[in-house]
């Protein structure tokens, strides 16, 4: 065994104590030495206020030269601004700068004080902290603040303090006491295994006693038990320093000491050296210890990881040994914490803070990996321009490293060690945008004792490997720059533009090797310089079997779900799927359920998940979802909703990729899993630029720098127009479409990349700044189109710098769509309507708020119907803890106006339902939001969609109603209108019964909803009996799951005039009477197993087994020659084309090759269906024509498992 290097001396490092200075200016007689311009000192008690004269120009104020009885290495400045008016005075009023000298004739240059973001949400103060700024060994110093009003505030500035720290020639304290081996060993032991070298605290020689006062922690040492982000900053501090050791006993005092926060706010610094230094300090006798609670980020402190690169990355690049550093520690992080670095995650904070500070309880789609300012709410410039701009280099490598870490990608550098330049290649950084540090050129040899460069690696296992060649782009290069690669069946080689493409990886093709030792050689042999830069393999895994385009996977599916940690079966809880579900008690989100999705076609597919709710389910419940993208996590509270599909979203998927979904107990009750449902929907149409249809013309470039859809980018440099790149769209369905595009920011993009978008109606030009929103979906504009080719977006060089053509995306709209911002020209605000940003996920640019009052301010959104008719309105707004509970939004309709009130302290950013009502087509209508209300009321958004002919009724409705003793309650909340009425148990034998009265206003089809409020003490079996053109139906209702939402009973015919829906209380608990809802459908017939008429040849069996089925039953029958048969005969009244949909139960033993066959106008189709799979739903199985009279679909037992015979449903187009 090899026994590790031990110390050269076991004494423990020595701690150096740092020297501090404080001088504070808070009179005026400090002040009066100093110069001012329209400058304005106040006193205020013994104290002096600094201000403006004048709020027309700036005020100025340089303080007099202050000499230190000591040599300083560090300045840090606090102040307060008491003007509280200004929002946010802190970072808009007041700019502090500071200069340095050690003789007090040469100065160093002013340079800015930028206020800090960091620190403990429970340690905030009045004064403004500001950042560490380096003071250059001097004597000497100065201050300069320079004033502006903030929204016609002025600042109001007072005790100035300024702390002047020595961190180098302070006293050596020499540690008690020595080193152990089990000491040292447990310090090194992780270092040693997967984690890059860290320099301790106890090596950067810090004065553990900071951390104290009166012998108690400052702040006790805290751990989260689980980390999702990783952030990374720059200290601010001078590039190239000398000394890092002494510049983070700096920091970690200025943290400690002066800003009170008991310890340096960072995880780790990266040093000028390139070197880890330990930050926040953990449990004793470790180093790094995992979990450790920060003060690096405000409000993102706990469950992240924070390192700091020390020096200020505004104008200056990250050198690439401090840039190694930072990927092997973030690599090291994201792989101990199990974290995708191209991921999003929801930030939720399940810790004690103030809300009242403004901070959310969640932050949605945060990214992973991500800098300083682009934390929420963070209005920073750290980590300076040029390192931002690395954001997604960085996020890509580390990706890079975890994925050669599992062996599924190997990537290789020039300047590995075991690799092989046999010739004249010459090491060069001249053309930039190389891979790593360098690359190696070699001039042309024309094949005369060709000099070589050999790729050497190692492959941990044979079979199919992807390869790819980086080099960078120059007009000198070759054209046929050769790649000898040595496959199992001998050598390939591939020649390579070398002048176009550079940059990024360029693929060579897909081989089988050998594991162990394999190469690639590059020769010489070429008309221009060869480069070898970089070289990387893909493992590339066999296509896994595709899963229909609607798959539904439940948790019992072994073949496409795997789980680790403790999930029981359970059926405790009504309104699972399938046969049962599994939970899992809140935890640190060790374990997992993870279901898989394989699709047959690339595309975009809706994902939906079926749950059993329940009082102690978690309201945070994180599903993740591994897509052809990245990942996105959403949070589903399954209290609520349960035994129905709650949608996750629409993501791409591609084929061959197997994508999941996967639910962790990273939450605060408990987490069902149940199923999961991916259904292919053509709302969603995407366009890579990497598609075969698409083109460039011109010089495009292709890239994968930065975070992209699909395999790579392309771009160009800004030119006159003639350059285009051209994404032809095909169309699945005539309508109308919203369209965005995506492309990579960065500082030198165009501001105005101009996309021009060929519809139905001409041409529209949108002009995007692709300096900002980058590797995101940036909206170009709602347009129509008609279906098929010819429509096409394209983007030209005429702009003023680089423009990017990534992938563009249309979502369909439904036709005569409303959305109306409050920004939007004729929307108006009377009152004291305020305009804020804040909260983010707001429509447009912004969204308004006001304080509750008595009615007299409202927001009016004054709507263009396009079309009369019925439309679903909604409502944007953005919740927080001090939003009214009933902000009153009140609808001006054809029918009238109704009031409805909304609790804004919830299901903020999103869509929320107002109701169903009639308009006149034109100008008209409007919805007005009022401040009586109970707290401050947000307007953002309204939004109408056209919806079918749709009958409400209310339990106060005057035309109700019953008989029995029913009582009034508003005690559970998300009932319609005012309140609702419930009849009990403790009415025995009452035989009581409430009716709602409706008028039907067209004859047809109608679905039926009803809502209630749900509670444990309802009954599992409200009767509701429909009164329809048919006869009466009674559905039975589980009121105790499902509340405060409308719930599916089924599909009536009706006629027009007068029908009724009653509820009785022939129940075993409490049934509610609140509303029911009827919206038209389209012409429908639904066939049962059991109606009259339908009949099975055979021995086709009766059962009940799985719940979810139409009626009440379905038949069975086992697989057999196609003598059994099932026939469900129905009545087609109109002619035309129909969907067609089936019915089963799925289970293991069905059969994957059900064979349905439709008797149409046209002839017959048979259709096999995997029974196996997406069972208790209705299943597509094809559109036909249908005359009126008898049709017919028939199941046979011509299969290899059980068929099952539920129901059949047309539904006419």
């Amino acid at each position: 065994m090899a026994l590790p290097v031990v110390p050269a001396s076991w004494a423990k490092p020595a701690k150096i104590k740092v020297m501090e200075k404080t001088i504070h200016h808070r009179s005026k007689s400090d002040f009066a030495k100093g110069k001012g311009k329209n400058l304005d000192i106040q006193s205020s008690g013994n104290k002096a206020l600094l201000s403006m004269k004048t709020d027309g120009e700036e005020a100025e104020y340089t303080s007099p030269v202050i000499q230190s009885d000591m040599v300083f290495t560090d300045v840090g400045l606090h102040w307060t601004n008491t003007a509280k008016a200004a929002k946010n005075p802190h970072y808009h009023s007041a700019q502090f700068s500071l200069r340095t000298s050690k003789d007090g004739e040469k100065w160093t240059e002013w340079k800015e004080v930028h206020v800090s973001h960091q620190g403990p949400e429970h340690k905030q103060s009045e004064e403004t902290l500001g950042d560490l700024v380096y003071g250059d060994h001097g004597k000497f110093i100065q201050y300069k603040i320079t004033m502006k009003a903030h929204k016609g505030v002025k600042p109001r500035i007072r005790d100035i303090k300024l702390f002047l720290l020595n961190s180098e020639d302070g006293t050596k304290v020499e540690a008690k006491g020595k080193m152990t081996l089990a000491g040292f060993l447990s310090e090194r032991a992780q270092a040693a295994i997967d984690r890059p070298n860290i320099v301790s605290r106890a090596e950067w020689g810090a004065d553990e006693s900071l951390r104290y006062v009166d012998g108690k922690e400052d702040w006790p040492r805290e751990y989260d038990d689980h980390v999702n982000h990783l952030v990374f900053h720059h200290t601010d501090t001078p590039n190239d320093d000398p000394d890092p050791a002494a510049r983070v006993r700096s920091i970690y005092y200025y943290h400690a000491k002066v800003n009170e926060w008991g310890d340096i706010g960072y995880n780790a610094v990266i040093g000028s050296d390139g070197k880890i230094y330990e930050g926040r300090k953990g449990k004793d006798g470790d180093v790094l210890t995992p979990g450790v609670v920060g003060a690096h980020a405000y409000g993102f402190n706990h469950y992240s990881f924070g390192v700091s690169m020390m020096g200020t990355y505004t104008d200056a690049q990250l050198p690439d040994h401090m840039h190694n550093a930072l990927i092997d520690l973030l690599s090291y992080q994201a792989d101990l914490h199990g974290i995708d670095p191209l991921g999003s995650t929801d930030y939720v904070r399940n810790y004690e803070y103030d809300e009242s500070t403004g901070i959310p309880k969640e932050d949605p789609d945060v990214p992973n990996i991500l800098d300083h300012r682009r934390v929420p709410r963070a209005s920073t410039s750290c980590p300076g321009d040029m390192l931002d701009a690395e954001y997604e280099r960085i996020r890509q490598e580390v990706a890079d490293r975890l994925a050669a870490a599992d062996g599924s990608t190997i990537t290789l550098d020039n300047s590995d060690p075991d690799n092989v330049a046999d010739g004249d290649w010459v090491t060069s950084t001249n053309v930039s945008g190389y891979y790593g540090s360098n690359y190696q050129a070699n001039d042309s040899g024309w094949g005369i004792a060709p000099d070589t460069f050999t790729w050497n690696f190692n492959l941990p296992a044979a079979g199919k490997y992807r390869v790819y060649a980086y080099y960078t782009a120059a007009f000198d290069r070759a054209t046929d720059a050769p790649y000898e690669i040595h496959t199992k069946n001998g050598v390939v080689t591939k020649e390579v533009n070398q002048q176009v493409n550079g940059s990024s990886w360029v693929e060579l093709g897909t081989y089988e090797f050998n594991s162990g030792a394999n190469k690639v050689v590059q020769t010489d042999d070429a008309d221009g310089y060869v480069i070898a830069d970089g070289l990387r393999l893909e493992k590339v895994e066999d296509a896994p079997e595709a899963q229909p385009a609607t798959a539904i996977v439940d948790n019992t599916d072994s073949q496409y779900t795997t789980s680790s940690g403790s999930w029981p079966t359970s059926t405790n809880a009504p309104g699972y799927y399938g046969s049962n579900y599994q939970p899992n008690a809140a935890g640190s989100g060790g374990d997992t359920f993870t279901w898989k999705f394989t699709p047959p076609e690339t595309g975009s597919y809706k994902v939906s998940v079926y749950y059993a709710a329940a009082s102690d389910r978690a309201s945070n419940a994180p599903f993740t979802i591994l897509h052809g993208d990245g990942t996105a996590t959403r949070r589903v509270d399954q209290r609520t909703n349960g035994g129905q599909w709650v949608d996750l979203g629409t993501y791409h998927f591609t084929q061959g990729t197997t994508g999941k979904v996967t639910l962790t107990d990273d939450a605060d009750g408990y987490v069902i899993a149940d199923a999961v449902k991916f259904e292919r929907t053509s709302d969603v149409l995407i366009s890579d630029n990497a598609d075969s249809e698409n083109e460039g013309i011109g010089t495009w470039k292709t890239s994968t720098n930065l975070k992209h859809y699909g395999s790579n980018y392309q771009y160009d440099y800004k030119g006159t127009g003639d350059h285009t790149f051209t994404w032809n769209l095909k169309i699945p369905e005539t309508g109308t479409y919203r369209v965005y595009a995506q492309y990579q920011a960065y500082t030198d993009r165009a501001s105005n990349a101009p996309y021009t978008i060929h519809h139905q109606s001409g041409t529209s030009t949108v002009k995007v700044d692709q300096r900002v929103n980058g590797s995101q979906w940036v909206d170009l504009g709602t347009y129509n189109f008609e279906q098929g080719t010819g429509s096409k977006v394209i983007l030209s060089d005429n702009a003023d710098g680089i423009v990017v053509a990534d992938a563009i995306k249309l979502e369909r709209v439904e036709q005569n769509t409303v959305i109306s911002d409050n920004g939007d020209p004729g929307n108006e605000g009377i009152g004291a309507w305020k305009s804020s940003n804040n909260v983010a996920g707001f429509e447009g640019d912004d969204y308004q708020y006001d304080y509750k009052g008595t009615g007299d301010h409202t927001f009016t959104w004054n709507l263009n119907i396009p079309k009369a008719g019925y439309y679903k309105v909604y409502a944007k707004y953005m919740a927080y803890t001090d939003r009214a509970t009933n902000a009153p939004y009140t609808i001006y309709h054809q029918d009238g106006q109704t009031v409805q009130r909304v609790n804004q302290r919830k299901n903020g950013s999103q869509w929320v339902e107002l109701g169903t009502f009639r308009f006149e087509a034109g100008t008209g209508s409007k919805i007005v939001l009022s401040d009586k209300a109970d707290g401050i009321v947000v307007a953002d958004s309204v939004k109408l969609e056209p919806a079918p002919v749709t009958v409400t009724g209310d339990n106060t409705d005057s035309n109700v109603d019953s008989v029995g003793t029913w009582k009034t309650s508003n005690n559970i909340s998300g009932y319609t209108g005012t309140s609702y009425q419930y009849n009990g148990p403790n009415n025995p034998g009452e035989g009581a019964w409430f009716a709602w009265n409706l008028n039907i206003p067209e004859a047809g089809s109608y679905d039926v909803y009803v809502k209630y409020m749900a509670y444990k003490d309802r009954a599992s079996n409200a009767p509701y009996t429909i009164h329809h053109r048919d006869g009466q139906t009674t559905r039975r209702v589980d009121q105790r799951t499902g509340g405060s939402q409308w719930v599916y009973i089924g599909t009536y015919n009706f006629d027009q005039g007068t029908s009724k829906i009653v509820l009785s209380d022939d129940a075993d608990g409490f049934v509610i009477a609140d509303s029911v809802k009827l919206e038209k459908a389209p012409t429908t017939i639904t066939s049962d197993n059991a109606d009259t008429g339908n009949e099975g040849i055979g021995a086709w069996k009766v059962s009940n087994n799985i719940s979810g089925y139409e009626g009440t039953n379905y038949q069975y029958d086992y697989k057999g020659t196609g003598d059994h048969t099932f026939t469900w005969n129905f009545d087609v009244k109109e002619a035309g084309s129909y969907k067609v949909y089936a019915k089963y139960m799925s289970y293991t033993d069905r059969a994957t090759n059900a064979p349905y066959t439709i008797h149409h106008k046209d002839g017959q189709t048979t259709k096999r269906v995997d029974q196996r799979t997406g069972g208790s739903q209705w299943v597509y199985i094809g559109t036909y024509n249908f005359d009126t009279g008898t049709g017919k679909v028939v199941l046979s037992d011509d299969a290899d498992g059980i068929v099952v015979a539920d129901a059949i449903r047309l539904i006419k187009e």
